[in-house]
């Protein structure tokens, strides 16, 4: 039943992650820079 509303929220946070991820392998610093508060 929550699939309808999980998904959304995995497809909407991924790029974020991603983007951490990718940018750490880069440099250190930049997800904790990006980090939202």
């Amino acid at each position: 039943m929550e699939s309808h509303w999980v998904l959304p929220q995995v497809a909407s946070i991924a790029p974020s992650a991603f983007k951490v991820v990718t940018s750490a392998s880069v440099n250190p610093i930049a997800p904790v820079m990006s980090m939202p508060s």
